[in-house]
């Protein structure tokens, strides 16, 4: 079995509202291994969700730019794709 891991540093956070038309708050942790972690509570049910690991930071503004240039190449063929079935002949 592994150690277990444990939170060095935690905030909550509350963002605005969600498709439920309710608010998401958050809570954010830093783990002592560095990685950083997140839980929702659910704004219909008011239990929490499940713990979920945040992407790593990039080592470089290159990974950076490369990771944002790769985002946002999906974003622009979900879109196109989107509009493609909208204005499909039928």
């Amino acid at each position: 079995m592994s150690a277990q891991r444990k939170l060095i540093q935690i905030t909550a956070i509350a963002p605005g509202r969600d498709a439920y038309k309710g608010y998401s708050p958050q809570v954010v942790g830093l783990a002592e291994d560095g990685t950083v972690w997140s839980i929702t509570i659910n704004p219909v049910s008011h239990e929490w969700m499940y713990w979920k690991r945040l992407p790593d930071l990039p080592a470089s503004d290159a990974d950076a730019d490369a990771q944002l240039v790769e985002w946002k190449q999906g974003k622009r063929t979900k879109l196109v794709q989107f509009f493609k079935f909208m204005f499909r002949k039928k």
